[in-house]
């Protein structure tokens, strides 16, 4: 690619807060949280790509996927999701 800026990142997603989800992206895996509850591995990506990727559809999608797996938790309730 001849993007100097594309990079590995390593790929999880975590719980921010009882609304947020947050797709972590980083250079090397020791950065990732320890509490992420999905692990996606490594993509050649960058940071601008990942949010590109996540339009509306795709955002409404995982919320929905990530609220039905946690429905028994009454905590959660997650309605944005952000790269970081």
């Amino acid at each position: 690619m001849n993007n100097k800026k594309t990079s590995t990142y390593y790929i999880g997603i975590c719980i921010k807060n009882k609304h947020t989800l947050t797709v972590q992206a980083r250079k090397s895996k020791d950065f990732l949280s320890c509490e992420l509850i999905d692990y996606f591995g490594e993509r050649i990506t960058t940071k601008k790509g990942l949010r590109k990727r996540l339009t509306q559809a795709v955002k409404k999608s995982v919320l929905q996927d990530y609220n039905n797996r946690f429905a028994d938790n009454k905590q959660y309730n997650f309605k944005y999701i952000q790269v970081d």
